[in-house]
């Protein structure tokens, strides 16, 4: 067996996370797969090579190859965690997110039913949502410095919880998750984070933060249009499908 090359598996994931930022997601999933590829199986990074294929299988309108892809990472992630008696901070962030994406997928497909009045009774996407939210609350105790209060897939999956609460759980929570995304939307992929991506360049920096308050001020209308009293909800589960 090969040698694991973790350099040229991380420059292949920078690269893809790049393009995936500009909108580039074609080259994004080229770039993801030939992660994939250099990556031991059932390993951390086989796990993100594979979730980051799906995301980009999303983005695509590819849901089937995405809910595969996702369901590889999450099952490599859950199990690693599982296996600790004492998870790693890497552990509890990898499998958060692996987790938000599966609640993504299972969150458009509610959105989808939603539209056509017809009711909700998978219990999934919003239970795949909260779980996320505790390991990136958990795995940031774990941290020092700024980190221990942000942590960049936090502020990725911040606006998706938030749309998650507000459709399918507590609303409540929902626009206060909102209201969070905002505050944090300013240091997205910032240098002072260790869990910033340090390759991407300036332009790409300044799109990730526009991307984020965007994204979390969607969230908070998605929270108000979706009241009940007034006659836009069928406007809200359409913000919802594009910021997601």
């Amino acid at each position: 067996m090969a040698e694991f090359d973790k350099e040229r598996f991380e420059s292949l994931m920078n690269t893809a996370v790049g393009c995936h930022v500009r909108g580039e997601y074609e080259q994004a999933l080229d770039f993801g797969h030939m992660a994939y590829q250099v990556a031991p199986g059932g390993t951390t990074e086989s796990g993100r090579a594979a979730r980051d294929i799906g995301a980009r299988y999303d983005r695509l309108h590819k849901s089937e190859d995405a809910k595969n892809w996702l369901g590889e990472a999450f099952a490599i992630h859950n199990h690693i965690v599982e296996d600790m008696e004492d998870p790693t901070r890497e552990a509890l962030r990898e499998r958060s997110v692996s987790a938000m994406y599966l609640g993504v997928i299972g969150l458009r497909r509610a959105i989808n039913l939603m539209q056509h009045d017809v009711p909700i009774t998978n219990p999934e996407p919003i239970e795949f949502m909260r779980l996320t939210w505790l390991d990136l609350r958990e795995a940031k105790t774990k941290a020092s410095g700024i980190n221990k209060r942000i942590d960049q897939y936090e502020i990725n999956a911040t606006r998706r919880i938030s749309i998650a609460e507000t459709l399918l759980g507590n609303k409540k929570a929902g626009l206060v998750l909102g209201a969070f995304a905002v505050k944090r939307a300013f240091m997205s992929e910032s240098p002072k984070l260790d869990t910033s991506n340090p390759e991407l360049e300036t332009m790409d920096r300044i799109r990730a933060k526009n991307k984020a308050l965007i994204g979390g001020l969607a969230a908070i209308a998605i929270n108000v249009l979706s009241s009940p009293a007034i006659k836009t909800k069928k406007l809200a589960l359409k913000i919802a499908e594009r910021t997601l």
